[in-house]
């Protein structure tokens, strides 16, 4: 994890709309915390201990406002730890990715995926070139 919410690499209004779980979780800590939290641990569960620890790795990434959005709408148990499944958001963070001017070959690595993958996500949404204007 090298980038932290405390400084983040780009302004929420820059980021694409999210969709599906990656959007329940925006809404709830912000696009930039969101895009943080799955960027590090999409696909895995991560544990949220009760009450609120700033030393935990997550809280550290998110910073502490974010941190507590999260625990705060997971907070429907009395479970002293609550735990939460991050959302892949595969389409969602290639969408990141590319806005920040990253290549196709940095996201497929950075993603563990083809660059394929992400010119066909790509593509889905009219985001590419297929051929350069040679008379342009």
């Amino acid at each position: 994890m090298s980038r932290r919410a405390g400084a983040p690499s780009a302004s929420s209004a820059a980021l694409p709309a999210p969709t599906g779980e990656a959007a329940r979780l925006a809404a709830q800590i912000g696009p930039e915390a969101a895009f943080l939290l799955i960027e590090a641990y999409g696909g895995r569960r991560i544990y949220i201990p009760n009450p609120v620890n700033p030393e935990n790795e997550v809280c550290l990434l998110l910073g502490l406002p974010a941190y507590t959005r999260l625990k705060d709408w997971l907070d429907g148990s009395d479970s002293p730890r609550q735990q939460y499944k991050v959302p892949v958001a595969r389409q969602w963070l290639i969408l990141v990715m590319r806005g920040k001017g990253m290549s196709y070959g940095a996201i497929a690595h950075a993603l563990r995926c083809s660059e394929n993958t992400v010119w066909k996500t790509l593509r889905d949404r009219d985001l590419t070139d297929s051929q350069m204007d040679l008379f342009g």
